[in-house]
């Protein structure tokens, strides 16, 4: 329920909302076909698939902070640059990286995507079960450090894999935090979470200095580029900043 009180001038408001510090965008469809269209240290979603070829699109749960429309609105735009590059909707998995928080239900899915995408996909929408061994693929340990990497079965055995962060906040999400944690295992993401491990450090983050070591593993154990959509958050329902590829 609401509750009304009626406040002296004297009293100091503190609100639990963030000011935004970047204006959120005018046209989100539009800046996320932009970023598919002039990605980073890659090249373009049709040029990392063949004809024909299997695709997984992950996303980040609903633990980002993240309550707008970015899932969907970035999963439609892949799926017109897979079209145009020859893949097939019927070739396209969706997957709700949740690492270890609780699979979400088909209700919530909805509320993520937007039911006509809950629809289309079916048993092709999934969530991550980071406890099913017949799901995780174990790619060895960094030559570095020998950071054990884990990782979903779709992600080594599909051709292309697309990752879509809602929220970028450095060092907890974003980045390679994605796949080596979102999509992996106990395994791999106790080297990161634990109180010495954590951190949102701008500089010098520990964090992202393993999962980075992580993710380049990742990619040369597969043979295979990880595409992703990278976002900087207005407020917690409307997206500032997209940026796609490496």
């Amino acid at each position: 329920t609401t509750i009304t009180a009626e406040l002296p001038d004297s009293t100091r408001m503190l609100s639990n909302v963030s000011r935004a510090a970047l204006p959120p965008l005018p046209d989100l469809d539009g800046a996320v076909r932009a970023a598919l269209a002039a990605p980073l240290g890659l090249p373009r979603i049709a040029q990392l698939v063949r004809p024909g070829g299997t695709v997984t699109i992950a996303f980040d749960d609903h633990t980002t902070g993240s309550f707008g429309p970015i899932r969907g609105v970035a999963i439609r735009a892949v799926l017109d640059e897979l079209e145009s590059a020859g893949v097939r909707r019927r070739d396209v998995t969706l997957i709700c990286a949740n690492a270890l928080h609780r699979m979400l239900r088909p209700a919530e899915l909805a509320r993520l995507l937007g039911q006509d995408l809950v629809d289309e996909f079916g048993s092709r929408l999934l969530c991550h079960d980071a406890e099913d061994p017949a799901l995780i693929v174990d790619l060895g340990v960094t030559p570095d450090h020998g950071y054990p990497v884990e990782v979903h079965r779709l992600v080594a055995e599909s051709d292309l894999t697309v990752y879509v962060n809602t929220n970028y906040i450095r060092g907890f999400t974003g980045g390679w935090k994605s796949v080596c944690v979102g999509l992996s295992t106990w395994r791999t993401i106790r080297v990161t979470h634990t109180p010495d491990g954590m951190s949102m450090s701008v500089h010098r983050n520990r964090m992202h200095t393993v999962l980075d070591e992580m993710g380049h593993h990742m990619e040369a154990r597969l043979g295979k580029r990880i595409f992703k959509i990278d976002t900087v958050l207005a407020d917690p329902h409307q997206v500032a900043r997209v940026f796609a590829g490496a």
